[in-house]
């Protein structure tokens, strides 16, 4: 077993120490923008689609550092710490997407009722970062973290439209995607 500040040394990391960076800046409350996909009746375009903010639960599972020893990075002496990120978050939207559909504006002669009966996200992350620490400034040089992700959104409504009855329809929608989280901080002037 190596001593801590050794190179090689491990530690683990609470996964709720990721949550500021999965989910940067909180609800900033902008709104999205998609050139290519159309708006959904009554969902009224990026305002109806959740932050990460609002929709990463408890983040759990394992994060796991080694430091991988010092070099100069940029005329700054940084040590490196290698990150292997396997982590996961489970939250009930379902209060969000009834807010949603309360203000959704329907197109003009569309007579359809939404009643949401839940709505539950979970997301999954593994990958691995390299943070780079500014060793005589005691503060972030840079961190990258480069991971596979998915997010599975389970979600049950009921549906009623003029004069048919109503219709039950549940919906599971599977999004996977590779990302890089990229941040770098520089000197004050």
């Amino acid at each position: 077993m190596r001593k801590e500040g050794e190179e090689g040394a491990t530690w683990e990391i609470e996964p709720e120490e990721l949550r500021n960076l999965l989910a940067f800046g909180g609800a900033l409350k902008l709104e999205m923008e998609a050139e290519d996909m159309p708006d959904l009746p009554g969902f009224g375009g990026g305002n109806s689609m959740p932050s990460a903010d609002q929709y990463l639960g408890e983040l759990q599972g394992t994060v796991t550092a080694e430091y991988r020893g010092t070099r100069e990075e940029e005329g700054a002496k940084v040590a490196v710490i290698h990150l292997a990120v396997a982590v996961n978050s489970a939250k009930d939207m379902t209060d969000f997407f009834r807010e949603v559909m309360a203000n959704a504006e329907m197109p003009e002669g569309m007579d359809i009722e939404t009643e949401v009966e839940s709505v539950d996200m979970e997301v999954e992350l593994e990958g691995e970062a390299t943070l780079l620490w500014n060793l005589a400034g005691g503060h972030l040089h840079s961190f990258e973290l480069t991971c596979k992700g998915a997010s599975t959104t389970d979600m049950a409504m009921a549906m009623s439209m003029g004069d048919m009855d109503k219709m039950d329809c549940e919906m599971t929608m599977v999004m996977k995607n590779d990302s890089t989280i990229s941040l770098t901080t520089t000197a004050g002037e």
